[in-house]
């Protein structure tokens, strides 16, 4: 009997190679730090805490066994595969790509046994991993010509890299001179190069280093031993904790601990990291995206398995990778990422598979980016174009809103979406016109209320439930093997049954999943005569 599809899913991801433009020549990203566990399935890796909001300082983890350096392997869904409620996102960040002191100790799983790999994304929850920068410093080189260090007392200005190259500009002001030092720092991607002092201020001397103090060097990971791993909150990760503390009082279920990781699984459109997801990182995004979403169908595969009752498209250009192959099965078009937001969480829109056996429904709302948390504040959500036609008819609240800081970002240096800081009691609101007053709070969004009540409509509708027994939000239709199967059995098993219910005939859900694809490929070839034909019309060349 074949693997089920969730499981085959681990072998095809964890090796895929496909990109050459990641995995073929001079690797544009890596290698970074990496490790491997001490045992298959070490209980550390399970947590059930309540989970953190915010900045928190990194924790100690668990003891892991280094493995040098290398580049990430491509993941897989994180969580719960049958958890009812899934976000997906781009791709995986590269914490380690940055030219800043808290990126020097990322370090990344390299597991050398599949069931070591699923067992991780399992259980993948809010946190990234690093080792201490005490351990960074202690590993840097010892060479003069492959490390930076101070001439003299003095403190860094500032530190950047160039998008497309292993490039540092680190600039620093020494004590008595009136101008920064520059260094330049250039490095093969088999010599990476960090950052090891923080950035400092003029009048804080607290934030200063002192003559002889390493400021960056080529950092050698080793390739034996063992290492303390630091595991530390992303705020990506966590901007569904409020969502569902709301969604909790909204439903009067106050009691769970919903978490992310169990309620909420967390998929990509495409399994490689990446600094970014941005034409400056010089990237061929559409064929990354071509490759994983439209040729491979990972996120097919999943989705299929899956069968989410609530999905959360992270971002526009999320929406348009999910657009690529599902378009075909549903109706929402495009537009402004706060029109979306206030769009999908008032008025519902599905995607809705119904392919021989397999038959479901899923709940799309589209989410401001994860990354950043000013997108989650609540308060007036204009576009450039709506900013612009407020600022022509209300110009004297334009100026005066504007004068007043009070939108971010500057409309004079950068186009929107901008963010009008404007509370309900706020005494600005005194000043304003009656009108203009009245077309802001037009525009009004608080995206994570807008969230937790399109999920408390959902649990309404009984399309999400709560299951006291488990202490989670029911799990969604279909069995499944993940955890327990004949590759591997993880010692916790399922706590929801899904490896008792009986299994799907072979070959059920990768049919359907070819099915998509297929459907998804004759959309984009149509689409594709549809704009050649407009274009001969318009005389435009070919």
């Amino acid at each position: 009997m074949a693997d089920p599809l969730e499981v085959s899913l681990v072998e095809k991801v964890k090796k895929c190679r496909k990109c050459a433009w990641f995995w073929n020549g001079a690797p544009p990203y890596g290698p970074y730090p990496a490790f491997d566990w001490l045992t298959d399935f070490p209980p550390e890796v399970v947590r059930s805490e309540t989970q953190p909001t915010g900045n928190i300082p990194p924790q100690p983890w668990l003891a892991a066994k280094l493995v040098g350096a290398t580049i990430p392997d491509p993941g897989v869904m994180h969580g719960c595969r049958k958890a009812p409620i899934m976000t997906i996102g781009i791709n995986p960040n590269m914490t380690a790509w940055f030219p800043y002191t808290s990126s020097a100790p990322w370090t990344y799983p390299a597991f050398a046994k599949e069931a070591c790999y699923a067992y991780y994304y399992r259980h993948f929850t809010l946190y990234q991993e690093s080792m201490s920068p005490d351990f960074v410093r202690a590993h840097l080189s010892t060479r003069d010509d492959e490390r930076i260090v101070a001439e003299d007392d003095g403190y860094v200005t500032a530190a950047s890299r160039e998008n497309s190259h292993n490039y540092i500009e680190l600039n620093v002001r020494y004590r008595g001179r009136t101008a920064d030092t520059t260094y330049e720092i250039a490095w093969k991607p088999e010599a990476r190069w960090v950052v090891v002092q923080n950035g400092g201020y003029a009048d804080k001397p607290s934030s200063w280093f002192k003559k002889g103090d390493v400021l960056a060097g080529r950092f050698d990971p080793p390739g034996e031993g063992t290492a303390e791993i630091y595991e530390n909150a992303a705020g990506y990760y966590e901007r569904m904790v409020p969502v569902l503390e709301r969604f909790k009082t909204l439903t009067n279920i106050t009691g769970a601990n919903l978490t992310i990781g169990e309620d909420i699984a967390q998929h990509d459109m495409v399994a490689c990291a990446s600094p970014g997801w941005q034409s400056k990182f010089d990237m061929p995004m559409a064929r990354i995206a071509a490759n994983c979403v439209s040729n491979s169908g990972y996120i097919v595969s999943q989705f299929v398995q899956s069968q989410p009752a609530f999905v959360i498209l992270v971002s526009t250009s999320a929406l348009d990778m999910f657009r690529s192959v599902f378009g075909p099965f549903m109706t929402l078009g495009g537009g402004d990422v706060y029109e979306l937001l206030t769009e999908t969480c008032t008025r519902p829109s599905y995607v809705t598979i119904d392919e021989g056996p397999v038959k479901f429904r899923s709940r799309i709302i589209v989410s401001p980016h994860f990354s950043y948390a000013d997108g989650f504040t609540a308060g007036s959500r204009l576009s450039d174009d709506a900013w612009k036609a407020f600022a022509d008819d209300f110009r004297a609240d334009a100026h005066l809103l504007e004068d007043s800081k009070r939108v971010t970002p500057d409309p004079n240096t950068q186009p929107g979406p901008y963010l009008i800081a404007l509370t309900p009691k706020d005494d600005l609101r005194t000043r304003l016109s009656v009108r203009g007053q009245a077309v802001l709070d037009g525009f009004h969004v608080d995206p994570f209320e807008l969230m937790a009540n399109a999920l408390a409509d959902e649990f309404k509708a009984g399309t999400i439930t709560f299951d006291a027994k488990t202490g989670h939000l029911a799990r969604a239709a279909g069995p499944c093997r993940f955890c327990v199967n004949a590759q591997w059995q993880f010692p916790e098993g399922c706590a929801y049954g899904k490896p008792g219910e009986p299994a799907l005939p072979d070959g059920q859900l990768e049919a359907a999943v070819k099915s998509i694809l297929a459907k998804a490929n004759q959309a984009a070839l149509a689409e594709a005569a549809k704009a050649a034909r407009a274009a001969t019309a318009a005389g435009d060349p070919p």
